[in-house]
């Protein structure tokens, strides 16, 4: 169908064809209106494709066609609890993994088709170590949380931190283990006192990066 600059097509159901003749229609219009290029034009009408791309481990990022700025969302991955125990005259409780950084909708301009960015995906931190980091290219990046403790005393173990993607899982009561993070980014609960046995901090969750044009 050619494009007639005079008048759009008719309302009603409308072919691909139709649908880009009004769109040339529009173009031209606000070209016209403002004295723009077609450069100009082009730059305001621009097609919006449209996507996302979640990753849950570690990968690269392709930009596709027709992209050059994105929105990134992520998390570390949160840090495992620490374990209880002791040893018959005193108790350990593990306090509860830190949440981890966390972020949302960052936007990255200035990219290229076809560009491969490197995305990272920090692992939940085990009992009674830190979480990854998480990280899009040299962009923007989350720290995973902090590895819980062992502390004297006796009682329940410390709740896991959480985030905005995330919940800390609950702290192991007397003689249990703590439970692990939920979510992106939450950190394990802290393991329970215990007069002989050693309890085990919870596991924190993963991470993940989210990719949005």
């Amino acid at each position: 169908m050619a494009f007639n600059q005079d008048k759009p097509a008719a309302s009603g159901p409308l072919t691909s064809a139709e649908i880009r003749n009004n769109f040339q229609h529009l173009k031209a219009a606000i070209a016209k209106e403002h004295n723009w290029s077609d450069t100009d034009a082009n730059a305001v009408t621009h097609k919006h494709v449209g996507g996302k791309q979640l990753f849950t481990a570690s990968g690269t990022f392709t930009v596709p066609a027709e992209v050059s700025q994105v929105w990134v969302s992520l998390a570390g991955g949160g840090g495992g609890g620490g374990g209880g125990g002791g040893d018959g005259d005193y108790f350990n409780v593990g306090t509860g993994g830190g949440g981890a950084a966390a972020k949302v909708a960052e936007h990255i301009t200035g990219l290229t088709p076809g560009q491969q960015i490197g995305v990272t995906v920090g692992a939940g931190g085990s009992a009674g170590t830190s979480g990854g980091a998480s990280s899009f290219g040299s962009y923007v990046s989350c720290a995973g949380g902090a590895a819980g403790t062992m502390l004297n005393g006796n009682g329940t173990g410390g709740t896991g931190g959480g985030c905005i993607w995330g919940s800390g899982g609950s702290g192991g009561v007397f003689n249990r283990s703590g439970l692990s993070g939920s979510g992106y980014g939450g950190g394990g609960g802290g393991g329970g006192s215990s007069s002989y046995t050693n309890t085990n901090g919870g596991a924190g969750s993963p991470g993940f990066v989210l990719v949005e044009w």
